[in-house]
């Protein structure tokens, strides 16, 4: 949970947001994992958690949900993001259309998922 914490810190300090995972509680974090279909992947270099990643993805759907996706301030602009995306698509090929929320104001996230061939709507 402190991956998840450092990660969305920022983003809760700016919009104050309820649903921020920067101040999702442990019983809720286990409340999350344990939902049928959902898995949580860390993102580690050199034996070290970068990032972590939630999905959603039913056995024999072909729509994902990225739930989060979340890397460690310390660690950004090394392209752990992008690669985990991609891996995260590898792992789902039954899966055609992700769906994801991210904060629509910080060009930054925006730019990150367009540059993967996402779009907002």
């Amino acid at each position: 949970m402190p991956i998840q914490h450092r990660a969305f810190a920022a983003l809760y300090e700016t919009y104050q947001d309820q649903y921020n995972p920067a101040i999702e509680t442990m019983d809720y974090f286990q409340s999350r994992f344990a939902r049928p279909n959902c898995s949580y992947y860390k993102i580690v270099e050199e034996g070290h958690t970068v990032g972590l990643v939630r999905t959603t993805v039913a056995e024999d759907a072909d729509q994902g949900w990225l739930g989060l996706i979340g890397i460690d301030p310390d660690h950004r602009g090394k392209g752990y993001g992008h690669k985990a995306m991609l891996e995260l698509e590898s792992l789902y090929p039954i899966v055609k259309r992700w769906v994801l929320c991210t904060v629509l104001q910080e060009p930054r996230l925006v730019a990150f998922y367009e540059k993967l061939g996402y779009k907002a709507f």
